[in-house]
């Protein structure tokens, strides 16, 4: 009732002023100013290190670039650097690789003096637990050593066109879509000046939700965005295909400390489930449980994201994506994050849901058999294991227990074999027989997968079909 008067009054005074001034002008909504990109030295200088000592992960095909060719020139000289060789001892005694590498980057104080912008002993909440305060001291030590051995920032004005290229490129997407609002609206916290993105040049397919916690308690955000597309030109390719992407590591700063907050009771359940696709996991590098539950809320909080971004159906679309990629946990934790979003007048941040969340996982293992009842099954496998003397034109026929997504495959061999395409594959109406014919070498052994590496044949719901291997010999 006193929303009502006070609106009314409202009126009766605009009308009055109105009257008394002329019509009072409207000020337009001012524009959101657009989220900060640059491209940051200090994560490029030791994501250069690691390339150089041979790490995969920042030496990927999809990051093949004008730039990754020229740093390979330019430190040709350097891979025997004591801060390459250090690597060495990184990877093989701490493990010290992918996320932890720009962890360690982003608290910096910059490239070259080896100190860093907040303490880091004892190690903060936040940063990998991979490494120990003494190992990111005596590293970030080297990393100084090496910008001053090779006049690192020579070469940084070598390449400064191609960072301007590259932030352009970033920038242009977050223009278009507002990241900083929906982040902010979604989790009810805000993001704090001094954020920006980062291109991340020799990342190729990673990408890395990077924030650094001050004293006084300013959260600043810096993700990374690997760049793996690239133009005709050799420029960064940036579009509607990456707004997952961006979404999600926008999500980890604010979603890790909530998982933090309430590691005794999701740790466990994220180690049911990190037991239950271990195999899977891994080839993800996803090593620990904990790592789970941050990538289990972020996925689910994407989910939610994405309608507002993108819209239900590639919503949808992202769903069955994580729970194809292991993450059984994501009907129950967008539901509960539907429930959030419809209550926020009781619940204005995310944080102050989270017991809802825990409430959600608190019998994971029921959970999990929820999901384990979706995974689909091979009923037959033609040609059978075991076969012989099977015609070079193969038929394939793969009949399921129940209705498969159409649009997923999953069949592969063993090795280098050859083959031509005779029939196109395709899955019955009912979705639950797939098949394809293919010409194969004659008079050879064959070893062929389904689902080799987890994922690929899936159920309607984006449940894996769980891997399956068959042999069988061609006839000559």
């Amino acid at each position: 009732m006193k929303r009502a008067v006070s609106s009314a009054l409202s009126i009766l005074l605009a009308a009055f002023l109105s009257l008394l001034c002329g019509p009072i002008p409207q000020v337009a909504a001012a524009e959101p100013a657009p989220f900060p990109v640059r491209v940051d030295p200090r994560v490029e200088i030791v994501m250069t290190i690691f390339r150089l000592a041979g790490a995969d992960e920042f030496n990927m095909e999809n990051s093949v670039s004008p730039y990754s060719k020229a740093i390979d020139v330019y430190f040709a000289s350097f891979k025997d650097h004591p801060a390459v060789k250090a690597v060495e001892k990184l990877r093989s005694e701490h493990s010290i690789g992918f996320n932890a590498v720009p962890d360690l980057a982003v608290r910096l104080k910059d490239y070259s003096s080896g100190d860093f912008l907040v303490p880091i002993d004892p190690l903060p909440v936040s940063m990998d637990k991979r490494w120990t305060p003494d190992a990111a001291r005596s590293f970030a030590a080297l990393v100084r050593d090496f910008a001053r051995d090779t006049n690192y920032a020579a070469f940084l004005e070598q390449q400064r066109p191609f960072f301007e290229k590259s932030e352009a490129a970033f920038a242009a997407l977050l223009a278009v879509h507002p990241f900083r609002q929906l982040i902010e609206d979604f989790f009810g916290e805000p993001i704090a000046e001094g954020s920006y993105a980062i291109p991340g040049l020799l990342a190729g397919g990673g990408n890395y939700g990077m924030s650094i916690t001050f004293p006084d308690g300013r959260l600043v955000v810096t993700p990374i965005i690997g760049i793996s597309n690239w133009k005709a030109d050799s420029t960064p390719q940036f579009d509607d295909r990456d707004v997952d992407t961006v979404v999600h590591e926008f999500c980890h700063p604010f979603a890790n400390p909530l998982v933090d907050l309430h590691a005794a009771d999701l740790v466990p359940a994220a180690e049911m489930l990190h037991t239950r696709h271990a195999q899977s996991f891994a080839a993800q590098a996803y090593s620990t449980p904990k790592t789970v539950m941050y990538e289990s809320l972020v996925r689910a909080c994407v989910v939610q994201l994405m309608k507002h971004a993108a819209g239900p159906d590639r919503s949808l679309f992202q769903r069955k994506q994580e729970i194809g990629r292991s993450f059984w946990f994501t009907p129950a934790l967008t539901a509960a994050l539907d429930r959030y979003e419809a209550s926020r007048d009781k619940y204005p941040t995310l944080r102050s849901f989270m017991p809802e969340i825990v409430a959600a996982l608190k019998d994971a293992k029921a959970v999990l058999a929820a999901e384990e009842a979706k995974v689909p099954h091979v009923v037959s496998i033609q040609p059978a294991d075991g076969s012989t003397d099977v015609p070079r034109d193969v038929e394939f026929i793969f009949v399921f227990d129940r209705t498969m997504d159409k649009t997923s495959r999953g069949l592969s061999f063993e090795g280098d074999v050859q083959f031509e395409r005779i029939v196109g594959g395709s899955f019955s109406d009912n979705g639950k027989t797939y098949r394809t014919v293919l010409r194969l070498p004659s008079h050879q052994t064959i070893k062929a997968r389904l689902n080799a590496n987890g994922s690929g044949l899936a159920g309607v719901e984006g449940h894996a079909l769980e891997p399956v291997e068959f042999m069988f010999s061609t006839a000559k």
